[in-house]
């Protein structure tokens, strides 16, 4: 085994090679502290590991070769369990999306006719990537995008991969885009109507009043319909819809392995600053937030 070396990982040596790709792999485990597969077994860390050293990678506590392990560490463990899950999180991501499609004809149906009421409209072109987008295009998630989103939810929070499906509620989504001036009137308008409709408000979340503040800008709502299938609501103006573009993708690049604390806390700043774009919407503060008691 080849430049074999120590490096010092939360406090204590640890064996390590330099592979054929010039990457860095533990090769002895401390079997009283961690468990570290990274020699391609089909294994992936515990959830506990990984979050100790996510969060110490994050803060900032490895240098140099220690750093390029850390980072090579997680990579390769989310690639592990991408390979070792990621066929069930597809059959799981499969299975919703076709739940989504016997759900949705009637929900857009309704959701057609109560944005008519409003001054806005759930039936609209934006442009995402240099590229124009017909909005309703995209109110089904996809099996690819449910399937990476189940993947990473179970991944990142320690749930099971069924666990990660159920608690997606966004396979079925939709957004009103409204004005500045008639946003709030237009979700007691929607709000109204939908309780007719018979669809009962699961969440409201409002950060319409959030300029400088946040890093996001908008009214997110969930539903769910008279048989119980859960849906995504949500309320924008042209400016919030922009915002939102932009700040997602900074919000990517903050997830990245290895950034570091000063560059993570950079990206977010743009982000609050981006906020400050978003004109002011009338009335927002009307809207308080709400969360249905579990049944």
């Amino acid at each position: 085994m080849a430049n074999k070396e120590q490096v010092e990982l939360f406090g204590k040596k640890w064996d390590v090679e330099e592979d054929e790709q010039g990457k860095y792999a533990i090769i002895h485990l401390a079997k009283k502290h961690f468990r570290w597969y990274l020699d391609k077994k089909k294994e992936a860390l515990r959830e506990e590991d990984r979050r100790s050293l996510r969060e110490r990678l994050d803060a900032g506590g490895f240098k140099g070769k220690s750093k390029t392990l850390a980072i090579q560490t997680i990579k390769n463990d989310a690639e592990r369990f991408k390979d070792v899950h990621g066929k069930e999180a597809k059959i799981l991501a499969s299975q919703k999306v076709h739940l989504a499609e016997e759900k949705e004809p009637r929900i857009t149906k309704d959701m057609l006719k109560i944005s008519e009421k409003t001054h806005g409209t759930v039936d609209y072109d934006i442009e995402i990537d240099d590229k124009i987008v017909h909005a309703l295009d995209y109110k089904i998630k996809g099996v690819g995008s449910s399937t990476r989103k189940i993947l990473s939810d179970s991944y990142e929070d320690g749930k099971s991969l069924k666990e990660s499906a159920n608690g997606i509620k966004d396979y079925v989504r939709y957004t009103i885009k409204s004005d500045e001036e008639h946003l709030v009137e237009d979700f007691e308008t929607t709000y109204d109507m939908m309780k007719k409709r018979g669809y009962e408000p699961v969440k409201i979340k409002n950060t319409l009043d959030s300029q400088g503040k946040g890093d996001y800008i908008g009214l997110n709502t969930q539903w769910e319909t008279a048989d119980g299938y859960m849906f995504e609501l949500q309320f924008h103006t042209d400016s919030s819809l922009v915002v939102k573009e932009e700040n997602h993708k900074l919000y990517e690049k903050t997830r990245e392995i290895g950034i570091g604390p000063e560059e993570r806390e950079r990206l977010e700043r743009i982000q609050i600053k981006n906020t400050e774009r978003v004109k002011k919407i009338r009335n927002a503060d009307k809207i308080k937030n709400y969360r249905r008691e579990k049944k």
